[in-house]
């Protein structure tokens, strides 16, 4: 019997001149970030492939609310307290 996967928090950008970020989401690798973030946020067609997902580890994992959409550089005031 398979084990199932611990769900972890993902950081998605979209990649164009310079990454912006799209947000978080949970998922289980970097693949299914990657298509949690597509409907989480409409990512057109067009755009799906410029979708990277970065792991958020330890501090950040633990900080991040999820709900920034990175317009104040990581002093988000909506940032859980750490």
């Amino acid at each position: 019997m398979k084990k199932p996967q611990a769900m972890r928090k993902w950081r998605i950008h979209i990649i164009r001149k310079k990454a912006q970020l799209l947000g978080t989401v949970e998922a289980p690798d970097a693949d299914a970030a990657i298509k949690a973030a597509i409907k989480t946020f409409d990512v057109p067609v067009r755009d799906q492939r410029r979708l990277t997902a970065q792991p958020l580890e330890g501090r950040d994992a633990a900080a991040f609310s999820g709900d920034c959409d990175g317009c104040c550089a990581g002093a988000c005031p909506r940032r859980a307290p750490a």
